[in-house]
Order: structure tokens, then C-alpha cells, then sequence
């Protein structure tokens, strides 16, 4: 399945019971300007996925397979 965030390449995925590990999580993009910008960079490429006119595109293309 298409997951939204893909750990570790552009966001961090930690349980939402464990507050220490969502502190964790949280210090090491603070501290790490390089995975900051690494991640935020992946984030914004994989962002194109979800916007309108893919997801219409998209859409189109498989009604349209589909009526053929």
C-alpha cells in the first residue's frame, strides 16, 4: 500500500503512546539541520501525489481504462 510518510526519508513515524519517543523523534530533526532539509525536500517531491490535479489525472486515466 502507498503509506503518506515514509520513515526516516521524509518524516519520522513514532507511536502515539510513547511521549518519550515522540521527544526523541522531535530533538534529532531539531538537532540535524541535514535531515531537516533531506526530509523536507522528499516531503515536498512526494507531496505531488496528493494534490488535485494528480489525484483527477489519475482518476481519468483509470475511468477512462476502464470504459475502453
Amino acid at each position: 500500500t502507498l503509506e503518506v510518510i515514509t520513515p526516516g526519508a521524509d518524516g519520522l513515524v513514532v507511536d502515539q503512546h510513547e511521549p518519550a519517543a515522540f521527544a526523541s523523534a522531535l530533538a534529532s530533526v531539531i538537532d540535524n539541520s541535514e535531515l531537516r532539509a533531506q526530509m523536507s525536500a522528499t516531503a515536498l517531491l512526494h507531496a505531488e501525489r496528493y494534490r488535485t490535479d494528480t489525484i483527477a489525472r489519475d482518476y481519468d486515466r483509470v475511468l477512462t481504462e476502464a470504459l475502453a
